[in-house]
């Protein structure tokens, strides 16, 4: 549950933030150097806000512990885990494109993006490692490195993406089972219900294929992960408060292959259009989708 309200609250500020760098190239006066430090300070300090905001706000409503340590890395059969190296991926390909505004030296926006990242995701591991609920997971620290260190490694060796890490979502009826952890709304069911959840690998077709094709260019080839019949994060309980024989549920995993829509590479000249695409390049957009499970193959339409 608790990292999809980091995930929301991390693509919230970072969308925040991509506005505000539009804004501030309309002053062009200013020397890039005082815009570096401008922006280098409304970062950390905005970063550091957040945290601490976390701390009092979100966290404060559980019992605290002495720092400890906490093995996760089979809850919700992984989906937490790629849900780390999505949000790190993702922070990363944010914090480098704004950086870069600013700074000419890419391989030092690399690193400080890469850092800053990295780091600030660290930092909420932290506040899980005082958490008596929680606890600090050295299997969440190694996908958010995983994450950054796509993107990272991507930049260095090509200088572009030709792979991404999205995410889709989509409503189902194991939430009913308990809404008190899968949630209770729509808005909460779709970042708190895993079964719903996919993360999507998708694969920009036009850097490996050299001919000038234009279709190529925006549509991507996705393979997605995702999950079926989970109400608990090892096991379903039994029985159900909310009426539901949520034991019954067979767990499964999920393998998806599909398209997808590469917002990044629709040409436009329009800076403001260009930059409000960019945030929801982060969702795959729904296609035709063949599922694979254990003893099972399904054909979607359209899968969200």
């Amino acid at each position: 549950m608790i990292q999809k309200i980091k995930t929301l609250l991390t693509f919230t500020f970072f969308y925040i933030f991509c506005c505000n760098s539009i804004f501030s190239q309309k002053y062009d006066s200013i020397q890039k150097s005082k815009r570096l430090k401008i922006i280098n300070s409304v970062t950390y300090a905005g970063s550091g806000t957040s945290l601490i905001f976390l701390n009092e706000v979100w966290y404060d409503q559980f019992e605290k512990s002495n720092f400890h340590f906490f093995n996760d890395l089979k809850e919700w059969r992984y989906m937490d885990k790629v849900g780390h190296v999505c949000t790190a991926y993702q922070m990363n390909l944010n914090s480098y494109a704004i950086f870069s505004k600013f700074q000419e030296n890419q391989n030092k926006v690399l690193l400080k993006s890469s850092l800053y990242s990295f780091g600030y995701l660290a930092g909420m591991e932290m506040l899980d490692g005082f958490s008596k609920e929680w606890g600090f997971s050295w299997y969440d620290i190694i996908s958010n490195g995983i994450g950054t260190g796509l993107f990272a490694f991507q930049q260095k060796k090509w200088g572009k993406n030709r792979f991404d890490i999205k995410f889709s979502s989509h409503l189902t009826p194991y939430a009913n089972c308990r809404p008190n952890v899968l949630g209770s709304s729509k808005l909460e069911r779709i970042f708190k219900d895993y079964n719903g959840q996919t993360y999507w690998l998708t694969v920009d077709l036009s850097k490996f294929i050299k001919k000038d094709i234009t279709a190529i260019k925006w549509l991507n080839l996705a393979l997605g992960y995702s999950v079926d019949g989970l109400t608990g994060a090892y096991e379903n309980p039994y029985p159900s408060q909310y009426g539901h024989d949520c034991n019954e549920y067979q767990r499964k995993s999920k393998f998806l292959l599909s398209f997808d829509i590469n917002l990044r590479n629709i040409n436009t000249k329009n800076k403001i259009l260009k930059s409000i695409l960019s945030p929801f390049s982060v969702i795959k957009i729904p296609f035709p989708t063949l599922q694979i499970m254990k003893n099972e193959t399904k054909y979607y339409w359209l899968y969200f």
